[in-house]
């Protein structure tokens, strides 16, 4: 007992939630190692994130089971997906208020345990009482803007006769480095929602628009945008021309004793510049008045 709660205590999140789940099968229904296994996995389960935002946009085309075209841009969660039948991507997400576990893949089907209810799902229950329930599949889902989530995907499935509906709400966090789900539970016995914060939530094209908040106020996500190439040019001009000026004026003037204009450095070139404009101006202007009258000024070689 103890060297197993030590391997699950020092493994890393990333390896160990497949690690627990093949832990859960060996340990059977053994009560108090279960309980222990529950609190490790819920506890690497939810890592600290910051918090997403509520997106009150629609989806006007929604192109797989994860991902739709807004007006503000294409969300798509599969950067998100385990790509693993047998994996989710998130696994056994706890919820303390009925003890019970969900887990989750944004756009792929897996099969949870290895078990006939849940195979081929995108949602799946892990009840306190060992029961598997399938709670929606990837060919039902569904974008959805609903007036309290915002923005949120719906997955449904019958099973032995009873339908049962999943709600996932996409909540947009551009800074989150790491996605995380919150399992909000069970409104009704037959109906399930969860929280999706991640970047991957939010819109490509840009941020989701204002939100009203519960006191009035309003909720302001803000997209960091990367700068274009023109931009840096300009910037890295701005801040090299001063210096190039500044630079050789105080050359000159301590090694060179020069006063006045010529202080600029290379104040010869930058004279020049003028002429050699007009010149090039003249030509170009010339040539194109002969071309049209056909006549021209020097003979072909």
């Amino acid at each position: 007992t103890r060297e197993l709660n030590f391997i699950i205590i020092t493994a890393n999140y990333n390896s160990n939630m497949k690690y627990i789940k093949d832990l859960r099968m060996m340990i059977g229904t053994n009560c108090k190692m279960r309980m222990r296994l529950i609190l490790m996995s819920w506890l690497m389960a939810h890592p600290v994130v910051g918090q997403g935002s509520i997106q009150n946009i629609n989806c006007n085309n929604q192109v797989t089971s994860c991902s739709c075209e807004t007006d503000n841009g294409l969300i798509d969660l599969s950067p998100l997906d385990s790509n693993d039948p047998n994996y989710p991507t998130f696994y056994d997400q706890f919820d303390p208020d009925n003890n019970n576990r969900y887990s989750w893949n944004a756009c792929s089907d897996f099969t949870e345990d290895y078990r006939a209810e849940c195979t081929d799902v995108a949602v799946c229950q892990y009840t306190s009482t060992a029961e598997y329930y399938p709670l929606g599949t990837q060919t039902s889902a569904k974008f959805e803007n609903d007036p309290t989530d915002g923005l949120r995907i719906t997955y449904s499935q019958t099973y032995l006769g009873v339908e049962r509906t999943t709600y996932v709400q996409l909540l947009c966090d551009p800074s989150a480095t790491t996605a995380s789900m919150d399992v909000k539970g069970e409104p009704t016995p037959t109906n399930f929602k969860m929280s999706l914060t991640s970047a991957s939530c939010c819109p490509s094209g840009g941020p989701p628009p204002v939100t009203p908040g519960p006191s009035g106020g309003s909720i302001v996500v803000t997209v960091v945008t990367s700068i274009s190439v023109g931009t840096i040019l300009l910037i890295i001009l701005a801040v090299a021309l001063p210096l190039y000026l500044a630079g050789g004026m105080v050359f000159k003037r301590q090694r060179m004793g020069a006063q006045g204009v010529e202080m600029v450095p290379n104040i010869e070139f930058w004279k020049s510049i003028p002429g050699l404009a007009k010149d090039g101006t003249l030509f170009v202007v010339g040539s194109i008045r002969s071309k049209v009258g056909g006549q021209r000024n020097y003979e072909n070689i």
